[in-house]
Order: structure tokens, then sequence, then C-alpha cells
């Protein structure tokens, strides 16, 4: 039970360093601070936006953590009066990141739901093994680490029918599923408007998940570097499609 708290213990301080819906999380206070003067972070909001900045530098872009005005704009995250009004030419460049302090070349709205729900999953893990924990899996639907010396048998659903596909044994690694539910959903209409009208998700199996998270949303955007970035984590990913065919992503050929 120590380790199982532990793991809640975790993921609370990432919810609270990083959510978008609480103006007092250290991500607010980016967004709502340093286009002025720099804004001191913690080492744990330093690891994610670093992380973020190096996948929306490899994605050229198809990952962007500064879309919170658009996703606001489209009623996912709430409206904020205390942020000023982001520039529509913002993007992820325009963010400036010294080790543990943070600078913005233009106002902007900060997003890591992309890949904050991961590395909270990765820190849970982290807390679980410290407090004693053998094995155990943390689940935190859709963004999944397993740990310890057996496989443990995940199931891929179809998105909607839930309706079970197959199954992948996971062994000290992490599995994330972004699927297209055919409306706007957290991912953002941007990453998924090149994707495949047959495609129903994607899942990406990496040694974090904090990776595999941001790489669900590059592959769901069909972006062009996506095999690129899936060898920069050494990564593999399956693509689920409508008709319940699941197809390896080979990160070495183009897709068929």
């Amino acid at each position: 039970m120590d380790a199982i708290a532990a793991g809640f213990a975790a993921i609370a301080e990432v919810q609270q360093l990083l959510s978008a819906h609480d103006d007092s999380s250290e991500l607010a206070a980016i967004s709502r601070l340093a286009h002025r003067q720099p804004v001191a972070i913690s080492a744990l909001t330093a690891t994610v936006l670093d992380r973020a900045l190096f996948w929306a530098k490899e994605s050229a872009g198809s990952f962007d953590p500064t879309l919170g005005r658009l996703m606001a704009a489209r009623g996912l995250l709430p409206q904020d009066d205390s942020l000023p009004s982001a520039d529509h030419h913002a993007n992820w460049r325009d963010v400036e990141l010294d080790e543990r302090s943070v600078r913005l070349a233009r106002p902007l709205r900060l997003d890591l739901g992309g890949i904050a729900k991961g590395f909270a999953v990765d820190r849970a893990v982290i807390a679980m093994r410290t407090a004693g924990a053998s094995c155990g899996l943390v689940n935190a639907g859709g963004d999944i680490r397993a740990f310890g010396s057996s496989p443990w048998s995940i199931t891929i659903a179809a998105p909607g029918s839930r309706l079970p596909l197959g199954t992948v044994e996971l062994l000290n690694a992490a599995l994330a599923t972004s699927a297209d539910h055919g409306e706007a959903t957290a991912i953002g209409s941007k990453h998924l408007a090149g994707a495949s009208p047959m495609l129903a998700s994607i899942s990406v199996e990496a040694s974090s998940a904090m990776d595999a998270d941001a790489l669900t949303k590059i592959l769901m955007a069909d972006s062009p570097h996506a095999r690129h970035c899936l060898r920069q984590a050494d990564a593999t990913a399956l693509r689920i499609f409508r008709d319940g065919r699941i197809i390896p992503y080979d990160s070495r050929h183009p897709a068929p």
C-alpha cells in the first residue's frame, strides 16, 4: 500500500505543477508572466518542457506545446482572463528554456497535455520502485507503464466499441494510445488534420510513457517526420484502422 500511495502522490505532484486547468500551476505562471520576465520553474517542469521542445523540434512542429490558445478557443481548456492575449503567430520556437527558468519571446499559452500525463506515469513508476515495489502497472487512461520481471498483457481495443483487437506483452516499457473519435479531442485538430480517415488510433511502445505519449500525437498528425521521431526514441508503433486491422508502423519504410 505504501508503494501505491507513493505512486498516487507522484501523479498529484505533476498535476499540481503542469495542469492547464489550474491557474495556480507553474504552467499557468509561465503563460502569465514569462513574456515579460524569466520565470523560475521546478526541475520536474523543466524536464517535461525540455522534452516537449525536443519533440517539437524533431517533428518540425507537428508536436507543439504552445497550442493552449487554440485549445481554449475550442473549449478543450478553460478560458483564463488572467492570461495575456496570446500572439496568433506564436509557436514552440518562442519558448526559451534555460535550465530552471523560462522566457517567452511573445505572449502564448502553454499546454503540455500531450506529454505531461505520460510523464506523470513515469514518475509514479519511479516512486513505486523507490517505495519497494518489485512489479506493477500504472494506467492513466491511455498511458500505461509496466515494470517487473514478467510481462503484462495489455489489450488494445477499438475506439468507440471498445471491442478487443489484440494484445501487447509489455515488459519494463510504456504503451500510449491516442484515438480519433471523429470529433475535436485533446489531441487538437491541428494534430489530426493530416491523418488518414481510415485510421482510428495509434499505439506507441517506448521505454518511457512521456515519449510514448508525445509520439502518438506526432503519428496521429501523419507527420512526415514520424518515422524519424520513432527512431529517436527507439520506439515501435501500431496503426489501428477503423476496419479492425492492426498494422505495425514501420519506421524504416514509407507506409503502403
